[in-house]
């Protein structure tokens, strides 16, 4: 098996600041894994189950910060790069999920200001399966704000986001899995 993060992971991440943090990922069962993170090394074993978990914290408020994950012996390496702040879960139904683009009328000094790299959005796009659970997300992303990226954010999360970054100024990160009509189970 490929060594492997999941894509909550992925390049421009935001990571809970002030909190002890879990990294973590798939592998081939049994081998070896040096997570390095912020300059601090942790080693773990691949489970039977072929899953792996290594915990860290508390992490500093800022970044980027290198996160590089590899096989003790050096077979398979990835790289990323982090940010640490102030993680929300964005879950709802149609009034979390409404798009910034669909209030653009009403609001279209927000696509004036300047980029703000360290508001990120990680949005999860919806893909039914009725297999049972998946171990990640098949179609999600990470984006900082920009007048580019803006009507992609939920303009509930995005205004709630853009508040703590003026009252805290640390990166933020906003965990959008909304999804419209949808039973808070799911």
């Amino acid at each position: 098996m490929v060594l492997q993060l999941p894509k909550l992971l992925d390049d421009g991440c935001v990571l809970q600041a002030g909190a002890t943090i879990h990294i973590w990922g798939a592998g081939d069962p049994g081998r070896g894994v040096l997570v390095r993170l912020d300059g601090k090394d942790r080693t773990t074993r691949v489970g039977d189950d072929g899953s792996w978990s290594v915990p860290y914290g508390p992490i500093k408020a800022g970044g980027p910060y290198d996160l590089t994950v590899r096989y003790e012996d050096g077979t398979e390496c990835i790289s990323r790069q982090c940010y640490a702040g102030e993680v929300f879960l964005c879950s709802g139904q149609s009034n979390m999920e409404l798009p910034m683009a669909w209030v653009r009328a009403d609001y279209p000094l927000e696509w004036n200001r300047e980029p703000d790299p360290l508001l990120r959005q990680y949005k999860a796009i919806p893909d039914c399966d009725f297999n049972g659970p998946r171990s990640d997300h098949d179609h999600a992303f990470w984006q900082g704000c920009d007048a580019e990226t803006l009507g992609d954010f939920s303009a509930l999360a995005y205004f709630f986001g853009r508040r703590i970054r003026q009252w805290l100024n640390v990166p933020v990160g906003l965990l959008n899995v909304s999804l419209g009509g949808s039973p808070i189970e799911s």
